[in-house]
């Protein structure tokens, strides 16, 4: 990956900055709001880095079949439109919004091991397991294609193309409304289609308000003591445990990641066998 892009990639994940709601849809046509977010190599990245640079965001499941059809290896659409896209200097985000546990959820070696494989092109991909990217744009199937112009404009979102199947044998035979905005952005010429109905899978979002976030957990967290005690009591040690944002998780090692994980379990643990009658979550 062109590493001095990848510094200022957009990176849309877990930690998107919004002054919108999160399931605010984003009008074609709208100037979109900054953003922060984070890619699957942990960096993080503004959507204002990008101004003066054309975007195109495609929202991907690796299991999904509508997915498989446009990276088929005989075809190889979705790549061939990802290095398309390279070559005329335009910046393309492959997003992944399944939840963890849910299909298509990855962390960020096997995101990168999948580009590797499908002879992928991503400028970047992102990794939104707690959906904040995907429900700001309203991204509903993967995979939903959004354009994004020089001037930080939405000017397409919707489908990929105008035929409607899995079978990889009818991309030939079908008008690519991605490849015909990218086409009229670099000609200046009018984009005659700006919004379709997407189709595909839909977005596998997880629970809402991610767990690690959620506001009654990070009151636990504050009031009881390390994950690795297994009767924790509220200010019984000295260093609290710390629930991390999706973001901060993101940045560990494998080896701190499978740790945190640990006590964050043995975390949950010993609060609801504290206070069994306000489990997590109520």
């Amino acid at each position: 990956m062109n590493m001095k892009l990848t510094a200022s990639i957009i990176s849309m994940a877990a930690c998107v900055s919004l002054s919108l709601p999160a399931q605010a849809k984003f009008e074609t046509g709208q100037t979109l709001p900054d953003m922060q977010v984070v890619d699957s190599n942990g960096v993080t990245h503004n959507l204002s880095d990008f101004e003066g640079k054309n975007v195109v965001l495609e929202w991907t499941n690796h299991d999904c079949p509508y997915v498989k059809k446009h990276y088929n290896s005989e075809f190889k659409n979705m790549q061939g439109l990802q290095k398309q896209a390279a070559a005329d200097d335009v910046v393309w985000l492959s997003v992944i919004s399944s939840g963890v546990g849910k299909q298509g959820y990855v962390q960020g070696d096997k995101a990168n091991a999948l580009t590797v494989s499908r002879d992928a092109a991503p400028a970047a991909v992102i990794l939104d397991p707690n959906g904040t990217a995907g429900r700001a744009f309203s991204a509903q199937t993967t995979p939903h294609m959004f354009v994004i112009n020089k001037d930080r404009t939405l000017v397409y979102q919707g489908a990929i193309d105008s035929k409607r199947s899995t079978r990889a044998s009818d991309i030939p035979k079908s008008q690519n409304y991605v490849a015909a905005a990218l086409e009229a952005l670099k000609t200046g010429a009018k984009i005659e289609k700006s919004e379709t109905k997407p189709y595909g899978c839909s977005v596998k979002y997880g629970q809402k308000a991610a767990s690690l976030e959620g506001e009654t957990y990070v009151k636990y967290a504050q009031a009881y003591g390390s994950g690795n005690k297994t009767n924790a009591k509220p200010g019984q040690n000295a260093k609290k445990f710390q629930v991390k944002s999706q973001a901060e998780i993101s940045r560990m090692s494998p080896k701190d990641r499978a740790k945190y994980q640990r006590d964050l379990a043995a975390y949950k643990k010993a609060k609801q066998k504290a206070r069994p009658q306000k489990a997590y979550g109520s």
